[in-house]
């Protein structure tokens, strides 16, 4: 019943408290319907990221692998749903933002932010990559000698910003 962060200490990511939210549904605390959404998860992540490598490679047999290498790879965490499994599908959902957004279009480089920030939301490591991508937006800026990628990066940033500012609000709306 208390507000994290405001009537206790914690430092667990505001979405993990969200995210976790269906495991007391019922007035009990049970794992089961956390399962049940790890399993829609991993099949969204799956073909998120199935559709990011077609997008980016333009390989159809590679699209059609990626789910299921990555369905293999996330078997560890299935049965055991945690903060990684759940940060996984924004962050797929960023790297297909990065993928569809190659022509330079930095409305998709603002959502991959957003994506980044939701995952970062989820467990901090999922902000990483907002550090990966930026520095292949910076590292093309060099090759490129151009300031094209700096944007790119920039959007990156500010889409990013998004979610914890929306978070942020939701408390100073509280009076916390």
């Amino acid at each position: 019943g208390n507000l994290p962060y405001a009537e206790f200490l914690e430092i667990k990511p505001p979405l993990s408290f969200v995210l976790f939210a269906p495991a007391a549904i019922g007035g009990r605390l049970s794992l089961f319907p956390m399962h049940v959404i790890g399993i829609f998860v991993t099949v969204a992540t799956g073909l998120l990221v199935g559709r990011a490598v077609a997008t980016w490679t333009k390989d159809p047999i590679a699209a059609r692998v990626a789910p299921w290498l990555y369905v293999l790879a996330t078997l560890c965490d299935v049965p055991a749903i945690n903060g990684e499994l759940l940060l996984n599908l924004p962050t797929a959902a960023a790297l297909f933002c990065i993928a569809i957004g190659q022509g330079g279009l930095l409305r998709y480089d603002l959502l991959a932010g957003i994506a980044i920030g939701l995952a970062s939301m989820c467990k901090h490591q999922g902000g990483m990559p907002l550090a990966a991508f930026g520095c292949v937006f910076f590292a093309q800026a060099i090759c490129a000698r151009s300031f094209g990628p700096i944007g790119r990066a920039f959007a990156l940033v500010v889409g990013f910003s998004v979610p914890w500012l929306v978070a942020a609000s939701i408390y100073l709306g509280a009076g916390r």
